[in-house]
């Protein structure tokens, strides 16, 4: 009732304090009924704050690892190879915390599994970089090679994902690496 109060008296719907826009703030609040209320009203999920993140971003990481607010940013146009400032994708995002609804979901609206981000690194070593081997991590794993990740890439350091797995010390990491072919 506030934000529709604040939208009637004719508050910015897209305007903030450094790209801080009311759809960014309710984004990290997930406070999900005002997102969906924000985005009625045309909100952009597109826009950027100073470090580079939209709403559909943030959707795709600080605010997962549920993935209803991502549902309405996909709903509301949100531009799937948009990045932040480091060059991080929502798949990339994903990834990296292990959030394995928000990488399904991604993968499965059609984004690149092998773009690289400006440290040339894909969405595959991102999961595996975490150094971390929990439920999520495996899954996503899994979800990025079954949508054709390339399991021989290597970081620009020229460590292939397999070692990177092994380094984690994440045997089920590995086996999905070892049977896709990777070495």
């Amino acid at each position: 009732a506030e934000v529709e109060h604040l939208l009637v008296k004719g508050g910015q719907i897209n305007g903030g304090d450094d790209g801080r826009t009311p759809l960014i703030a309710a984004t990290r609040a997930r406070q999900l009924d005002v997102v969906r209320y924000l985005t009625q009203w045309g909100a952009d999920v597109n826009l950027k704050d100073g470090r580079g993140l939209s709403a559909f971003l943030l959707a795709a990481s600080e605010a997962g690892p549920d993935d209803s607010l991502l549902v309405v940013m996909l709903n509301s146009g949100a531009k799937l190879q948009s990045a932040d400032a480091e060059g991080d994708t929502g798949l990339h995002l994903a990834a990296r915390l292990g959030y394995s609804a928000i990488a399904r979901r991604l993968l499965t609206n059609a984004v690149p599994v092998d773009a690289a981000n400006n440290a040339g690194r894909t969405a595959l070593h991102e999961a595996l970089l975490a150094d971390a081997c929990t439920a999520g991590h495996i899954e996503v794993v899994g979800l990025l090679v079954n949508a054709g990740a390339d399991v021989g890439r290597t970081t620009p350091d020229g460590r292939p994902p397999l070692e990177l797995a092994r380094a984690a010390n994440c045997p089920e990491i590995v086996a999905i690496l070892e049977k896709a072919g990777a070495r």
